[in-house]
């Protein structure tokens, strides 16, 4: 796919400027270029596209996306593009599976243990339609892509920032790239994703807390219609998940598991695997069965002391990751796109033009930061919540999902924080 282009500034090839540059190639980085862009600003999109398959499994995956985000990519024009191949979530189905010893030995499974959940979060006890829409990477980055809607103040140039100085004051920053070309911008939101180069070359220090967990990653056919159903399961220090797909009949899985039990599950054929997902999912859905190639992306938090330096600012995966289990990864990329919006408004409303002014952004990035550490140690704390304990520990995790079940306004507000995404 070609982009529309086009230079500003300095009329030479290699030495070119922006007002404001947006690194990387992936979801975030293009909702943020379609946000500035549509804040008035002439931006340049710094990204080459995104591989057919990528090496962490995301293309294989689907996301839980809440209102907020939908609100946005419904701003920035993209909704209306994939709203028809998304598919809501309706209620959340969440179980502790402490009745049953795992699938690696299903002769020892023991008997099914019954459906219903130990706790379900429904869209309709607070009147409303849907908790989160599904979508998958691959239409998702599609509509992120697509030049259907594409601002004319929107520039995109296939290579990414293989240098950068950051800029001060009174300088602007400074990008080379993978093409040869150099350019200045007075701002730089890098979403360069987990890896990435822009931290990297400015110093920036990040520390990694390993789960010693990986997620396994693909989709399956399953023989009872999903019903718009989230599922999730809980069980000996792993976390299962299957999330329902346009198609009434196949499903998302995402599969936590402890790095000891992920041999087992890649080395069994499709379907020994399926029927095992079958009996880990207790039939909910039926057979599973015809799952797409497996992928596995080892789990990890991402913590990054200092997200901006000069006219730099970390956004997504570059700023911080998070466990899975509750879906918050791309919705909290999303919430610093929106955070940032309310910033930008903010700046300008004040009469301040220059939104990579060193200062300004440092202070934005310290209050983002605080708020994306309350939920990355919030979901840490929950991921240890849920590792093997004794027996009495089990049962006890167990009840309290039957104990929230049954107290409706502790549901409730369960089911507004599913509502108010990440």
């Amino acid at each position: 796919m070609t982009h529309p282009t086009r230079t500003t500034g300095r009329a030479t090839a290699s030495n070119q400027e922006t007002p404001i540059a947006i690194a990387g190639g992936g979801i975030v980085a293009g909702c943020a270029a379609r946000l500035m862009a549509e804040l008035g600003h002439d931006v340049l999109w710094l990204g080459p596209q995104e591989p057919t398959q990528r090496a962490d499994g995301a293309d294989q995956r689907a996301y839980a996306l809440g209102p907020q985000a939908i609100g946005l990519l419904s701003r920035l024009g993209l909704w209306q593009r994939l709203q028809p191949k998304a598919r809501p979530i309706t209620r959340m189905e969440i179980r502790q599976a402490n009745d049953r010893r795992g699938i690696t030995n299903p002769q020892k499974a023991g008997p099914t243990p019954t459906n219903e959940p130990d706790l379900c979060l429904k869209a309709e006890d607070l009147g409303e339609d849907w908790l989160a829409c599904i979508v998958s990477h691959a239409d998702l980055l599609a509509a992120t892509e697509s030049v259907d809607v594409w601002p004319k103040n929107l520039h995109r140039v296939d290579g990414s920032v293989v240098q950068a100085r950051p800029g001060g004051p009174k300088e602007p920053v400074v990008l080379h790239l993978s093409n040869n070309q150099t350019y200045t911008a007075s701002l730089l939101l890098a979403a360069d994703g987990q890896r990435s180069t822009v931290r990297r070359r400015l110093g920036l220090g990040w520390g990694v807390r390993q789960y010693q967990q990986t997620a396994l990653v693909c989709r399956l056919d399953c023989q009872k219609p999903h019903e718009s159903a989230a599922l999730q399961w809980f069980e000996q220090g792993a976390v299962l998940a299957l999330l329902p797909l346009s198609d009434p009949h196949q499903v998302s899985l995402v599969y936590s598991l402890p790095n000891e039990r992920l041999a087992h599950f890649q080395s069994l054929a499709d379907a020994a695997f399926a029927n095992a997902l079958s009996l880990a999912s207790s039939y909910r859905l039926g057979e599973l069965s015809n799952p797409s190639p497996r992928v596995a992306s080892p789990l990890a938090m991402t913590l990054v002391p200092e997200t901006s330096l000069g006219r730099v600012l970390l956004l997504g995966d570059a700023a911080h990751t998070v466990h899975p289990l509750a879906g918050y990864g791309l919705n909290l990329g999303f919430q610093d796109l929106l955070a940032f919006d309310v910033h930008v408004k903010q700046r300008l409303g004040q009469g301040h033009k220059d939104l990579g002014e060193p200062s300004m952004l440092a202070q934005f990035a310290v209050g983002r930061r605080q708020s994306v550490q309350r939920v990355q140690w919030g979901l840490d704390g929950l991921w240890r919540l849920i590792q093997p304990g004794p027996g009495l520990l089990e049962v006890s995790r167990q009840l309290g999902l039957r104990a929230i079940q049954k107290v409706g306004p502790l549901r409730h507000q369960l089911i507004q924080l599913a509502l108010r995404g990440a």
